[in-house]
């Protein structure tokens, strides 16, 4: 009894959740698409570092099975990620030395990240509170390069340095 009335109600919001998630889906290519294609373009070389580490960026956030791996509640904020890194590109010839110090500072969290992951026992790596590290800095990368935009909650290297101690 209890099963068929779990059965009734996944039946009753199936229709509407996949078409949520696909909604979300498309909005999120509609803005990696104009974006991975400014990224191809020919740059002068102060810039290539910059594009390179956002080229790295948005193949991490959307390629084969990015909605599986983002899930369905954080594909507004995957939308919001890939708006900071197309304004990041277009505020990036203006002061490149102030987007490689921004770049470095993310790239000093994200190496003690892949550092703290890496002595995490396998079956840890993969553990919701692990997987929160990785939205944290992406949360960073918003606060650096697209403050205007905003983030859900306070962030810095030193809350996401904390939040690897109470995990570590």
């Amino acid at each position: 009894e209890g099963f068929g009335k779990l059965l009734d109600r996944v039946r009753a919001e199936l229709n509407e959740r996949v078409l949520e998630l696909l909604r979300g889906a498309q909005q999120v290519i509609a803005q990696w698409r104009p974006l991975t294609s400014r990224l191809a373009e020919p740059v002068p070389a102060p810039l290539r570092p910059a594009v390179d580490d956002l080229t790295a960026q948005v193949r991490a956030l959307v390629g084969p099975g990015f909605v599986t791996a983002t899930g369905r509640r954080r594909l507004p904020d995957l939308r919001r990620y890939l708006a900071a890194a197309n304004h990041r590109l277009d505020r990036l010839a203006g002061d490149v030395a102030r987007d490689g110090a921004r770049m470095a500072r993310v790239h000093a969290v994200q190496a003690e990240l892949d550092a703290f992951v890496a002595g995490l026992p396998p079956g840890r790596r993969e553990s919701g509170e692990v997987r929160q590290l990785r939205w944290m800095v992406e949360e960073l990368r918003v606060s650096l390069f697209a403050q205007s935009l905003g983030t859900p909650y306070p962030i810095s290297e030193q809350r996401i340095y904390r939040a690897m101690d109470q995990l570590g």
